[in-house]
């Protein structure tokens, strides 16, 4: 491969023009397909989510993020193409390989594709962050009541003020949906007027092996007489879900019946996300985590 080669003549020939952009029209044509078609299933971002002012405006931009997409495609295609051609004849530098010819150029040109469609598909696969598969199954299993449950000590009561607030109006979704705030006796939380169902794990309870969370998850278990068609989401008090998560479960809830539980992706610090850029940046681990081995475990191997 020469990075710097004059070819002009080449890459200017009429067959080789003409296939390059049939390839780029064919290419921006799946994606508004795959992006449009699928746009209403992706996640809407509530603009009266708490948080900064920054990472409101942020969110309500991403909440468009499949038109962004397109709209930085056309612009590379339209916009930037064009420019490195009028570069390109200008001075005779061009990205080439050694061999000439328009037939090597093509190849050339094939290539390159097969090698950033991976990204490609990597970007449009943010648009639609659930499984195609799952929607299209039918209502199988009956369900009565879906426990959102907020599990938390009750040490940091703005954290759990800011989380009811934003997930008691999930509640308005069905009459079979109910957010709860579970916490221990004593806690500073039981306390608070939160504007939905507290439930208080006295400190005498002591189930033979489960400890922290799970202790105060199995009380709840027992304390509300759970049946075969009760699901339980159960959070950290830092964790807030939007409407289009509480629906993913539901569908998840009626659709799949071989399955007791699911398990879904976390974004993690977008609460006051400026004040710590930097270790908000690192928690992306985690969040490749969950697209990567966890829902490669879960969606192939389990």
């Amino acid at each position: 491969m020469s990075f710097f080669k004059s070819n002009v003549d080449a890459l200017t020939s009429p067959i080789y023009d003409r296939s390059l952009w049939v390839g780029k029209a064919i290419f921006g044509i799946v994606i508004m397909v795959y992006g449009y078609r699928w746009i209403r299933y992706r996640s809407q971002i509530v603009a009266s989510q708490p948080g900064d002012k920054a990472t409101r405006q942020l969110m309500q931009i991403l909440a468009h993020n499949s038109v962004i997409h397109l709209a930085s495609f056309m612009f590379y295609c339209f916009i930037i193409q064009p420019l490195k051609q009028a570069i390109g004849n200008r001075y005779g530098i061009w990205i080439v390989p050694i061999a000439s010819g328009t037939w090597r150029q093509i190849l050339h040109t094939c290539f390159c594709l097969v090698v950033v469609t991976p990204g490609f598909i990597a970007l449009l696969s943010t648009l639609v962050p659930l499984n195609l598969a799952t929607v299209s199954k039918p209502k199988v299993r009956h369900w009565d009541n879906l426990y959102i449950t907020l599990v938390t000590k009750g040490t940091n009561r703005e954290t759990v003020k800011r989380s009811a607030a934003t997930m008691r109006h999930i509640q308005s979704l069905s009459s079979r949906i109910t957010f709860i705030v579970l916490t221990d006796e004593g806690s500073s939380v039981a306390s608070l007027e939160l504007g939905v169902k507290i439930v208080v794990v006295p400190k005498s309870f002591s189930p033979p092996t489960a400890k922290y969370k799970a202790r105060a998850l199995e009380y709840f278990r027992i304390n509300q007489q759970l049946t075969d068609t009760d699901w339980v989401l159960h959070l950290d008090e830092e964790t807030a879900v939007d409407r289009h998560c509480v629906l993913a479960c539901i569908g998840f809830i009626e659709r799949e019946p071989a399955y007791e539980w699911g398990q879904g992706i976390i974004l993690y610090n977008t609460i006051n996300y400026w004040n710590n850029s930097a270790l908000t940046f690192s928690e992306i681990i985690r969040f490749r985590d969950d697209l990567g081995r966890f829902a490669f475990q879960h969606g192939h191997i389990h």
